[in-house]
Formats: C-alpha cells, sequence, structure tokens
C-alpha cells in the first residue's frame, strides 16, 4: 500500500477500512522483509506517540546546547529537557494561533515536565524558549 500512485489524481483518499487492513497487517504479521535484497520497505510497526518529539540546537551563553521537546502530540503534559546549562536562564511561553500565550515559566537544566489546562482546546500551537529576552528556539506542537 503507497501513500501516492503514478496516475492522476495522484493521492488517495485513506479510508477507515485501509487503516484497519494495516493493523491487521501489523498484528498478524510474523515474516521479516529482507530489504537488502529487494526493493520492498520494513514492515509497519506501531511507535509510541511518547517517542515523537522535537531536537534542535539552541546557542546558551555562545555554547550550542541541544534541545529535545515530546511527545510533539500532546494531550496533557509536555517535556522539555535541556542538558548542558547550569543555570535557569530559559524561559518558555506557548501561543495559540491567534498569538495568545497560554502557559509561560522557566526552565531549568535536566528534564522539566510542564502541565497544561485540560481545557485548554486540542489544536496547534506555538513553542518559543527565549534566553534574557530573545527567542533562541520555535516549533510547532499540537494538542489533542
Amino acid at each position: 500500500m503507497y501513500f501516492t500512485n503514478l496516475n492522476p489524481p495522484y493521492r488517495r483518499l485513506i479510508k477507515p477500512n485501509d487503516l484497519a487492513g494495516g493493523l491487521w497487517v501489523m498484528g498478524n504479521s510474523t515474516d521479516l522483509v529482507d530489504t537488502t535484497s529487494t526493493n520492498c520497505k520494513p514492515a509497519m510497526i506501531p511507535i509510541n506517540i511518547g517517542d515523537c518529539g522535537i531536537t534542535g540546537l539552541i546557542e546558551v551563553d555562545g555554547k550550542k546546547v541541544e534541545i529535545l521537546i515530546y511527545p510533539s502530540v500532546f494531550s496533557e503534559e509536555i517535556n522539555i529537557r535541556v542538558d548542558e546549562i547550569q543555570e535557569i536562564i530559559l524561559e518558555f511561553q506557548i501561543f495559540n494561533l491567534y498569538g495568545q500565550s497560554v502557559v509561560e515559566g522557566i526552565i531549568g537544566k535536566g528534564n522539566n515536565t510542564i502541565a497544561l489546562n485540560k481545557s485548554m482546546p486540542n489544536g496547534l500551537y506555538v513553542l518559543a524558549i527565549r534566553q534574557n529576552g530573545t527567542v533562541v528556539f520555535t516549533s510547532k506542537i499540537v494538542k489533542q
């Protein structure tokens, strides 16, 4: 099953039975696909939504630091992890698509779990990370 085909209209609408078929294959397939000698792709495998994260590099006090935000699709909380900073010098702010700030706070070293308001509507949001008032990282996140 391919997400597209080579004939117009070049797109397919994936229907509920397509999803059910894919889930059935994942649940019942025991054969491994040899991708080295064929053009076949590996079998579908489910992933944990918590594994869907956003990584990036930010500059903190002249030093490149990796930041990890997970999951990028969340329901009640997100995690922001920054390992290589020594002091609490980063701030975060989450905006809705109207540009209104809905959550803000401070990020410390290590893993920071941010509990979000359960009444916050589902949808697309923008996460901004600041150092000394200057935005050093932005990302889209989705509440489901």
